[in-house]
């Protein structure tokens, strides 16, 4: 990955407790989607678990500074596409 993507992931890390980001391939794959058949596929750079609303704050931060969409995530079973 570039320096720019390294360098978002630790400056989560520094503001998020390390167990609540995730980076795995498979985790970002399956929270990528929702049960709809969307034509339209992109991966998530990264996933993650917020467990109080400190961390959401610290994510929207960091993403707003950075220019970073955000995509908040309910069960994912949606079937229009979107998630």
């Amino acid at each position: 990955m570039s320096d720019a993507y390294n360098d978002l992931v630790e400056t989560l890390r520094r503001e998020l407790p390390e167990d609540s980001i995730v980076l795995s391939d498979s985790v970002l794959r399956e929270n990528s989607r929702d049960f709809g058949n969307s034509p339209v596929s992109r991966d998530a750079l990264a996933v993650v678990f917020p467990t109080e609303v400190g961390h959401v704050q610290a994510v929207m931060r960091v993403a707003t500074a950075n220019r970073i969409p955000v995509i908040s995530r309910g069960a994912g079973t949606g079937v229009s596409g979107g998630v």
